[in-house]
């Protein structure tokens, strides 16, 4: 394991007079902070944020913890990342993967071999976009994490094996 908390987002503003913040998240959807009752502010060590309220507005996460109710009290949080505990979260599916294990696995396709390593995975289209930093360093480039073009992570190698079309590098 590459540890003990995922980043979810990142607080990029405050949101009105009465202590929201505006996430920008990293989990696959708007939806999953629905489900987490507490939170992590990057630089304040342990502590548990407890989740008051969520709510989406325009592709954003709007969020508000207990004992928060003034934006003179959240301001100091901009720019932060906010996590949660590895250990809090339900085990996966076979064959399903957290993002942050997949960040800086070599990519391997079948024909050409070592092509980069895995940079960013975007949430944000109609599917995961996997950003994929070129082998020889000189950019990257863009697969969508499809069936089509997914074969298999191996964790333990890792590596992610994928089947790359003409064109897509």
């Amino acid at each position: 394991m590459k540890n003990d908390r995922f980043t979810v987002g990142k607080i990029a503003n405050t949101h009105g007079l009465k202590g929201e913040l505006k996430i920008q998240y990293y989990t696959e959807t708007l939806e999953d902070f629905e489900e987490f009752e507490y939170l992590m502010i990057e630089g304040e060590g342990d502590k548990k944020f407890a989740v008051e309220s969520v709510r989406s507005v325009k592709n954003t996460v709007l969020i508000q913890f207990e004992g928060f109710d003034n934006i003179n009290q959240v301001e100091h949080f901009k720019n932060r990342e906010v996590y949660y505990l590895r250990g809090d979260y339900e085990p996966l599916e076979e064959g399903v993967h957290y993002i942050v294990d997949l960040i800086g696995l070599a990519v391997i396709d079948r024909t050409r071999g070592h092509v980069g390593t895995l940079e960013e995975v975007l949430n944000n289209t109609s599917q995961q976009m996997y950003v994929i930093r070129k082998l020889d360093k000189s950019g990257v480039f863009f697969m969508p994490a499809v069936e089509a073009f997914l074969d298999r992570v191996d964790l333990e190698e890792g590596k992610i094996y994928v089947n790359l079309i003409d064109g897509l590098m």
